[in-house]
């Protein structure tokens, strides 16, 4: 393998794992949220609230690797689509970490937000399941891996 190339595997493997690391750091803040629904726990709700730039952050930089290694190496066939998605799929984990944070307010008698009237949270429980069992499972909807996608 060249030396170019190799740097692209290295940078693609990079970005691949930045990617899970992202979708776990957002389910984490998921699950928090979701505590702050069920316990109105404003501590917890701050933390989730205050660790949005941090997310926000980790998008920022996986899509400015993913874009340069797309410049620099002009990927094509396999290793192009897996760059574009993990490219989309950085933003919409970053918009479900707003959601965490949009759940934490909600759910938490922040001080100057008054409490809000929440009607159903049963289904949150039966929600969350499904979710770790999902994570759990290695988010096999999204093949991250070019053997994944080749088989």
């Amino acid at each position: 393998m060249t030396a170019p190339r190799a740097h692209f595997v290295e940078t693609l493997a990079a970005i691949e794992h930045g990617i899970q690391d992202l979708a776990n750091e957002v389910d984490g803040r998921i699950n928090q949220a979701l505590r702050v629904l069920l316990d109105r726990d404003a501590a917890l709700a701050k933390q989730v609230i205050e660790s949005d730039r941090e997310i926000n952050a980790r998008r920022v930089e996986l899509e400015r690797t993913c874009i340069t290694m797309m410049a620099e190496q002009a990927p094509v066939a396999t290793d192009l689509r897996l760059a574009v998605s993990i490219l989309f799929t950085a933003t919409e984990l970053e918009r479900v970490g707003d959601y965490a944070v949009a759940i934490a307010r909600i759910g938490a008698n922040i001080p100057g937000k008054p409490r809000v009237f929440m009607p159903y949270v049963a289904g949150v429980g039966p929600y969350r399941q499904k979710c770790d069992e999902v994570a759990a499972a290695g988010y096999e909807g999204f093949a991250l891996s070019k053997d994944a996608v080749t088989a």
